[in-house]
């Protein structure tokens, strides 16, 4: 799978596209699963954090399937086979997390650092995304990372995750025991483990430099990687 950015450029501004597509073997691209263009116009330049809501919330289970969630406001997963139809649609009713006026600041901060053009506005919601991220599992199902089980998890722990099934139906909520931050840390599920490398989002921003395009983070603490276990977690 290949997660695609790239500009366009035209007369006057250019365009953002986000796309993910199937990459073979061979290096050709072939089946494409979502498509984001979003215009941008030099005169007044616009940028949505929704544009790169695709960024770990997307994953392939061992049959090929693609779990998808493209879009930022609702609890929607997308399943596709993949020849790209669609296998099952996930759905779950969710009331939406509002932000906390330091939480906003930090999402606008990390957007100031990434799109550095002058004359620019951001366009931040005051609601965080319903899924935060997705996992696919060995058994077919998928985990779910949602808002409130990423931002308001009690201390000691990695998150509270929505555990579905194969038949897209929520059979648990489960809460993993451990030391990260799914905001700041990076998780990757594997098997029964989970891999934890700390501090993804600061190495990130520190090759960007602060919003001011100066270096930052200079006494950040050395990445490193934390494996866990899934079985025995609480329920």
């Amino acid at each position: 799978m290949l997660q695609n950015f790239y500009q366009v450029f035209r007369e006057g501004g250019f365009d953002q596209v986000m796309r993910l597509e199937r990459l073979e073997a061979d290096g050709k691209l072939s089946t494409r699963y979502f498509q984001n263009v979003v215009p941008i116009d030099m005169s007044k330049i616009v940028v949505n954090e929704t544009f790169r809501d695709l960024q770990g919330r997307w994953d392939v289970d061992p049959d090929g399937r693609v779990y998808i969630a493209e879009t930022h406001a609702d609890y929607v997963i997308r399943v596709c086979n993949p020849d790209g139809s669609i296998d099952r649609v996930i759905e779950r009713a969710y009331t939406h997390r509002k932000r906390s006026r330091e939480e906003f600041q930090y999402v606008l901060d990390v957007q100031r650092t990434l799109n550095r053009f002058p004359r620019i506005h951001f366009d931040i919601d005051e609601n965080d995304r319903d899924i935060i991220a997705i996992w696919a599992r060995p058994d077919g199902g998928c985990w779910v990372l949602t808002s409130r089980g990423c931002y308001d998890r009690r201390p000691g722990t990695l998150g509270v995750f929505d555990a579905f099934d194969s038949e897209g139906r929520l059979v648990r909520e489960v809460t993993l025991v451990g030391t990260g931050d799914p905001v700041q840390d990076f998780y990757a599920f594997i098997g029964e483990r989970v891999y934890v490398v700390t501090d993804m989002l600061d190495g990130i921003l520190a090759l960007h430099g602060d919003a001011e395009g100066t270096a930052k983070n200079e006494t950040a603490e050395p990445m490193s990687v934390i494996r866990y276990s899934t079985r025995g977690s609480e329920h």
